[in-house]
């Protein structure tokens, strides 16, 4: 999870030249006399907070802006509260507006999902886990968004562990051998994807550490962790809305991946209002 692509400062760095290689041309073309003055973040919605080094990172690359952050990543948020309080030149505080506000309100978005996902497993053992189904470059913020809603990570990338799909079982002429040779070469997380209850029992005995069961109904979730008896970590995957999360979390499975997370998260309703 230290690993960045992109750290806070470069990101937001490359949203500002996207948006405004030349310069606020709104700005510049009004000719106003340089003003000081203030503005807030406000949340217009009920929210958990992350991306807190984006607001730092505005600091670091602007001539005049200095903040006033109310909140730490991960605390809740009430609709009217404010995050933030900047003070500088009313044109660095537009030039900065719309790149720190879709960097903070995707990443309050991410974090606000989980959260709403996490209370739902309220009263179980079962944990809600991430997956790769995230945009390049954001990977590491949208995840460290999910732990700042209160879920965990699964694996990074392809290079942290070792996952066993579908795509990977067409190939094999035993899965049981396949998961004994990686296992030979390597001291990673294994973890086996499977879509039936015979799928299961072909890989319970194997030294895979977790078994992914992948779009099965409660009625299967619960027959797996029946025969499983706490042999291996089960994790259910598929179809994971909302809706269904309380319900699959009480079959007993330890873990329930969600990939809507990152990939279908809306983003987190926030404004700039500048003071005067």
């Amino acid at each position: 999870m230290d690993s960045l692509i992109l750290n806070a400062k470069d990101l937001l760095e490359k949203a500002l030249q996207e948006d405004a290689p030349k310069g606020d041309l709104t700005v510049l073309s009004l000719d106003y006399p340089e003003l000081k003055t203030s503005a807030r973040i406000i949340a217009k919605q009920n929210l958990f907070f992350s991306g807190s080094e984006f607001i730092e990172a505005m600091e670091e690359l602007s001539e005049s802006l200095e903040c006033e952050l109310y909140f730490k990543n991960g605390d809740k948020i009430l609709k009217g509260q404010s995050l933030v309080m900047i003070s500088g030149l009313w044109s660095e505080i537009l030039l900065f507006e719309r790149s720190v506000l879709n960097l903070l309100g995707h990443l309050c978005g991410v974090a606000t999902k989980t959260a709403a996902f996490v209370k739902e497993t309220e009263g179980t053992h079962c944990k809600i886990l991430d997956t790769r189904k995230t945009f390049p470059f954001l990977r590491t913020w949208d995840k460290r968004a999910v732990k700042h809603g209160g879920g965990m990570n699964h694996r990074m990338g392809l290079s942290d562990a070792v996952m066993i799909k579908e795509n990977h079982w067409i190939r094999q002429n035993s899965i049981v051998e396949s998961i004994q040779k990686i296992r030979n070469n390597t001291t990673a997380h294994i973890t086996v994807e499977v879509e039936t209850i015979d799928q299961l029992k072909m890989v319970l005995d194997t030294s895979a550490d977790r078994i992914l069961l992948d779009n099965m109904p409660n009625e299967l979730l619960k027959e797996a962790v029946r025969i499983t008896k706490n042999q291996k970590k089960l994790e259910a995957s598929g179809n994971m809305t909302l809706e269904r999360i309380s319900s699959v979390s009480k079959t007993g499975v330890d873990f329930i991946s969600v990939g809507a997370l990152t990939h279908s998260a809306p983003q987190a309703d926030l404004s700039l209002l500048i003071s005067n």
